[in-house]
């Protein structure tokens, strides 16, 4: 409406532009609304000013918002350079109240604007009503026939009381909707920035999909259902203005959790069943015990491993009078039952079934010492003895990552064009580990999909055929970069492998490794950093949060420290940190690229699970941290005084890159205007040497939320990158910034004073000998 207007201007008689939204407050109807932003008409323009400056040829300065409480939700006013009026407009959008979810239709309702046809002559009004969208249509649909039915398969699955939590998890198998529709979907050539109605029905189908689970926990047993199964909205946008296609897919399972269920007849023809439910116990990882080696022989004769249980005898019939045959067999695990166990495996090996289940190379046979005391005691054991008849599955190679014939000839091999899926990226670290001695590859872990994890040390090549990681990290300290935990943030692999290939052929670098460790871990999340690749090659500019989190929709980490977590991948990180005791460990993350809309969330994301506050992610912010954690501790003493050394490294390297340091403030100015100038308690801008640094208010007595510990890992860090979904110009200067923070921590401990102290002392018949290096390096006078 106006820019039409003013098209052929002159930008010269154009003085000032003012832009009033009114300020959004919670319906009439629904005065409760918890999930409303104050800001949402000033978003739902996002980013006007700066289209209005670029169209018109007039400066970014001359136009400016402001924030009404009454009158239109819009008004706009255009003034000559002396003052004088030359335009003035309104407009109302349509908009209409509906549940956030039909099913659950009290838990809360948003505003959805809407589509609209006015046509008068003269004083006639010829028709004035609504035109439902095609998103609107969709949604109608998918909240009133595709999430009901959901629901009715969970309820029916479960006896309309599923149990809160994880207890049978994962709910489902996948949920697949593919979307067809003929919708916008163009970049605006400012930044990153896009108009595509579809990337906002993905955020909606992802997350709204997962709080709907949520509610159902909730609204049954007052828990929410965690790890509820595979969803994948599949959007495609066209344009060639024909009605959408819908298809949706659902797969579930036989039973509400694993169970052997018998049908049979019985001798007068009348057809029954049996069930026993096969829940998850209690039964806490098994410890090695014993190592049996002989000389001359590599491998390990003989292993014996102890594992807690409660009770000798199985005593499940007389513990069902105290509780039900679920809990019974959750709870409590009998040495009996173990023996049993291990010679059904035995027995099933010997029939060539299971041939690789406790079966790994280089060990001979296996003993579960089943004991029923806290401490290790024989005369309390039941040992069930394991013969050596399995078929070890094969040692991982990372040499079948290599191309055919592949041969370094001196080229680059970390591209920055495109999103890096995981055989890409775990190819690049085989051909390091194939093309210089100081790197040592190795499998790490794999995925609930079953996705191989790999990592990588760097370091100067060791002869030895034995040797200590510990010992490696007493006498020179040690960094793991550990990238996409959550997979759709893209640009995290590509800067650490690069960060790496740098540190092999860059001759100013490579001397780096002689005092430093450097281990190398590109995925955390593999199935969504392939799910993130999969989407982006048929939607490269969208957000794709459906690879943000791992395959059952909650996060990759969630269970990182049970002894049984539903993602295998989630100890992976624990296990790296553990093998090395490094110094500094990094976790570099990003988030959206361009501005987060959901349609039916009141429209400004980020709505998860009714977090108000991550609206603050939805839109660009630049480069920045979103918590800079430290120590402040009289046990650490060092530790302070460490970390705010190691920001000044941090935003020295940021600002060091002209480009980044350009883009940052950029994106920082845009989001005060669009955010902190209005509704400062949500959107923050906290600034250390032109760089955004969200510091706490005070530091840690120690205790890192990562779960490390500070005598050992004296700071750990994550960074946000705009780069869901980056890929060429913008992944290359998203990826500076990342290789800056890399380069700036390597340095930190490259360059300090570290310094390892001997002492020993006699005992009757022997001496010891302890190394330490203080962490942080000790100053001078200590």
């Amino acid at each position: 409406m106006i820019l039409p207007q003013l098209a052929g201007a002159d930008p010269g008689g154009i003085g000032e532009i003012v832009i009033r939204f009114r300020r959004n407050d919670p319906p009439a109807e629904w005065p409760q609304q918890a999930i409303h932003t104050p800001v949402r008409w000033l978003h739902e323009i996002f980013p006007i000013d700066e289209v209005f400056a670029r169209e018109l040829g007039v400066e970014l300065e001359r136009i400016r918002f402001e924030q009404t409480t009454e009158g239109p939700t819009y008004e706009v006013t255009v003034t000559d350079a002396g003052g004088a009026e030359l335009l003035s407009d309104e407009f109302e959008p349509h908009r209409v109240l509906r549940p956030y979810f039909d099913r659950f239709r009290d838990y809360e309702h948003v505003r959805v604007t809407t589509g609209w046809i006015h046509a008068a002559a003269g004083d006639r009004t010829l028709v004035d009503e609504r035109i439902v969208t095609d998103p609107e249509a969709f949604w109608d649909h998918y909240q009133g026939v595709v999430l009901p039915a959901v629901y009715d398969y969970v309820m029916d699955r479960h006896d309309g009381i599923p149990e809160g939590g994880n207890a049978d998890a994962p709910y489902f198998g996948e949920l697949t909707v593919e979307l067809e529709m003929s919708e916008p979907n163009y970049r605006l050539e400012i930044d990153n920035e896009i108009h595509a109605p579809m990337d906002a029905l993905h955020e909606e189908i992802y997350f709204g999909t997962i709080e709907f689970f949520d509610l159902i926990g909730r609204n049954s047993r007052g828990q929410g259902l965690t790890f509820p199964g595979r969803i994948l909205p599949v959007m495609r946008p066209r344009a060639d203005g024909r009605a959408a296609e819908l298809r949706v897919s659902f797969t579930g399972f036989a039973t509400s959790r694993p169970a052997v269920v018998v049908a049979f007849e019985d001798a007068a023809g009348a057809a029954d069943t049996m069930r026993l439910d096969i829940p998850k116990t209690g039964l806490e990882r098994p410890s090695a015990r014993l190592a049996i080696v002989r000389a001359g022989e590599p491998e390990i004769a003989h292993l014996g491993l102890r594992v807690r249980v409660d009770t000798d005898a199985d005593m499940r019939d007389s513990l069902l009078n105290y509780a039900s045959p679920r809990q019974v067999d959750r709870s409590m695990v009998s040495a009996e039952q173990v023996e049993a166990t291990v010679r059904e495996i035995e027995a099933l090996r010997a029939g060539g079934l299971y041939r690789s289940s406790l079966a790994w190379a280089g060990l001979g046979s296996l003993e579960v010492w089943a004991e029923w005391t806290h401490e290790q005691d024989p005369e309390s054991r039941r040992a069930a003895r394991l013969a050596a008849n399995g078929t070890p599955p094969a040692l991982p190679d990372w040499r079948h990552l290599l191309p055919d014939g592949w041969s370094y000839g001196g080229e680059r091999l970390v591209q920055w064009e495109t999103p890096m899926p995981p055989p890409e990226g775990h190819g690049i670290l085989a051909m390091m580990a194939e093309a210089f001695e100081e790197v040592t590859m190795y499998k790490a872990g794999e995925s609930y999909l079953g996705r191989d994890i790999w990592a990588a040390d760097l370091m100067p090549p060791i002869a030895a055929s034995h040797w200590s990681r510990i010992k490696a990290t007493t006498f020179k300290p040690t960094v793991i970069y550990s990238a996409r935990q959550h997979a759709n943030e893209v640009s995290s692999t590509s800067h650490v492998l690069r960060h790496a290939e740098l540190l092999l052929t860059d001759p100013a670098q490579r001397g780096k490794l002689s005092d430093v460790n450097v281990i190398i871990h590109p995925f955390t999340n593999p199935d969504g950093a392939q799910l993130a690749y999969d989407l982006y090659r048929i939607t490269p500019d969208f957000i794709l949060h459906a690879g943000y989190l791992a395959s059952l929709g909650i996060d990759v980490m969630t269970g990182s420290r049970d002894d049984h977590p539903i993602y295998p991948e989630a100890p992976v990180r624990n296990r790296l940190w553990g093998r090395w005791l490094p110094d500094i460990f990094l976790n570099p993350h990003g988030y959206p690229s361009h501005q987060v809309v959901q349609l039916f969330s009141e429209y400004s994301g980020l709505v998860r699970r009714g977090r108000v506050t991550e609206r603050n992610w939805g839109f660009n912010k630049g480069w920045f941290m979103p918590g800079f954690g430290y120590v402040d501790s009289p046990e650490y003493p060092r530790h302070r005084d460490a970390a705010f050394e190691i920001r000044d490294y941090i935003t020295r390297g940021i600002n060091s890159n002209p480009d980044v340091f350009e883009m940052n403030q950029r994106n920082y100015a845009r989001y005060r205007r669009y955010g902190a100038d209005y509704d400062p308690d949500v959107f923050r801008l906290p600034m250390t040497d032109s760089v955004l640094i969200e510091m706490p208010l005070r530091g840690s007595s120690g205790e890192s939320r990562f779960g490390f510990d500070s005598r050992i890992t004296i700071w750990s860090g994550t960074t946000e990158a705009p780069d869901e979904t980056a890929y060429g110009p913008w992944m290359e200067l998203v990826a500076k910034a990342g290789l800056s923070w890399n380069q700036a921590l390597l340095d930190y401990l490259y360059e300090g004073e570290h310094e390892v102290k001997r002492s020993g002392s006699f005992f009757f018949g022997g001496v010891s000998l302890r190394m330490n290096r203080p962490r942080p390096p000790e100053d001078d006078e200590e």
